[in-house]
């Protein structure tokens, strides 16, 4: 029932405001066997389905479209920065893509932006290539990390949030990193836009060596980890790319919900 209440909150507080550009037209009925969520894009005028396995999916679904928790156009610098980018073709590395809900929202964002979505959990992969079809995206079933390595999926006992261990097994999957990304071929004529990080605490890794592309991005989201990993200084490689960087650019921090978000002008 309190399901209930929520989506109906949000759908009328969606229909009123104006600023709301996303409608979430039905709750989670999976209990009935109605894995689909229909959202109807005001800005756009087009409907986008998600399937979703729990109220887990939900929720997620429920920070992108409705708290729109990657929304960025209401800055004042976003005009600047569109300035700045408007003849260029995108790229947008969506890390830690889950199901497909921020991809998505970011390829109906920029129209004229490639996404690069990674996420290397297979149930939330599965999902993810059947909520994003769009020519305009490309699919790694892998996680991000500094450098490559064979890795394995780990279970955390006290959240949903699943991380990545090291391992030495040949046959096991291998990471991707950022710079092998900027350097294929099919996005080497693309200007790095942003990118958005969500790696239960790998950014640890991620960000201790081998972060030449930070600098390269007009925009970094990421949201942090120190409140699930407390004692392991999960964000201070994060921290000292953003000091170093912004010995040599010009960079605005804003919080925006559960994430940091990094402009360089």
């Amino acid at each position: 029932m309190k399901n209930l209440f929520k989506f109906i909150f949000f759908l009328v507080t969606s229909l009123i405001l104006k600023k709301k550009r996303f409608l979430i037209l039905n709750p989670n009925l999976s209990l009935f066997g109605i894995r689909k969520i229909l959202i109807y894009d005001k800005k756009i005028r087009t409907f986008l389905t998600h399937t979703i396995r729990n109220n887990f999916d939900l929720i997620t679904i429920e920070e992108v479209y409705y708290y729109e928790c990657y929304k960025i156009d209401d800055f004042k610098f976003f005009n600047n920065i569109l300035k700045k980018i408007e003849k260029k073709k995108l790229l947008i590395v969506d890390c830690g893509s889950n199901i497909g809900c921020s991809t998505n929202y970011f390829i109906n964002t920029f129209k004229n932006a490639k996404v690069i979505s990674i996420e290397p959990d297979e149930d939330n992969f599965f999902l993810l290539k059947q909520n994003v079809k769009n020519d305009n995206s490309v699919l790694i079933n892998s996680a991000v990390s500094n450098e490559n390595f064979s890795y394995q999926i780990k279970d955390n006992k006290d959240n949903r949030a699943k991380s990545i261990i090291k391992v030495d097994q040949d046959n096991s999957k291998k990471t991707v990193t950022i710079n092998q990304i900027l350097n294929k071929k099919d996005t080497e004529n693309f200007h790095p836009f942003l990118i958005k990080i969500d790696i239960e605490g790998h950014e640890k890794d991620l960000f201790s060596s081998n972060t030449e592309w930070f600098d390269k991005f007009e925009i970094i989201v990421i949201e942090i980890h120190d409140w699930m990993l407390p004692h392991e200084s999960v964000s201070k490689g994060y921290l000292n790319c953003i000091v170093d960087s912004m010995k040599k650019n010009k960079r605005d921090l804003i919080i925006r919900g559960e994430n940091l978000i990094s402009i360089k002008y």
